[in-house]
């Protein structure tokens, strides 16, 4: 089998990757117009930039095994741009010393007073799932950050219940349940009465 022009340059420049990123992100909720890529060249790995909830995300795609190399050039990217989030995929394995090598940087960043999240992905598949749920946490955080005010009127975190909300819209047939539960429940006390 021979791969044509196209599929040659897509291979040798990760570009693949880069698309099923976008592709994944924009599925997950990030608007097109913030994301930014960058193909991979001789001295780094495809790179993806995306802003979502007021928090940048640096994505670096390693099409193969992802070494300290790929690390020290991934954290001298992130420490350009300040990050919050760095992530790393890769299609190969992730060897353990670029894991100790990402793992020091963001202890170092904690105690420094500004944490940033590294997260390891070793397969183009998963990612989807892991990014997602890396985006619901921080669309919490900004949804707690923006509403705290209402918490106290409230009487419990409005942020929250916003957040939980959505995630109930996801599941088919959550909310009737949630419905029929609460109902249940206060149909029982009424009959206590």
């Amino acid at each position: 089998m021979t791969p044509t022009p196209l599929a040659s340059s897509m291979l040798k420049d990760g570009a693949w990757l880069l698309g099923s990123l976008r592709s994944a992100l924009i599925e997950i909720g990030i608007p097109e117009n913030q994301i930014a890529t960058r193909p991979a060249n001789a001295e780094t790995d495809a790179q993806a930039l995306a802003n979502a909830c007021g928090e940048r995300f640096l994505f670096v795609l390693r099409d193969g095994d992802f070494t300290a190399t790929h690390a020290r050039r991934a954290l001298d990217t992130e420490s350009e741009i300040n990050a919050s989030h760095l992530v790393v995929i890769a299609t190969g394995k992730i060897q353990d010393e670029a894991r100790a090598r990402l793992r020091e940087h963001s202890r170092r960043r904690a105690r420094a007073g500004s944490e940033v999240e590294v997260m390891l992905v070793e397969s183009v598949e998963t990612a989807a799932a892991e990014l997602r749920h890396a985006l619901e946490r921080v669309s919490q955080r900004a949804l707690t950050r923006e509403l705290y005010e209402l918490d106290a009127s409230f009487g419990f975190s409005a942020g929250y219940m916003i957040a939980m909300r959505f995630r109930l819209m996801q599941k088919t047939g959550a909310l009737k349940d949630l419905a029929a539960s609460a109902a249940g429940a206060m149909a029982g006390s009424l009959r206590e009465i």
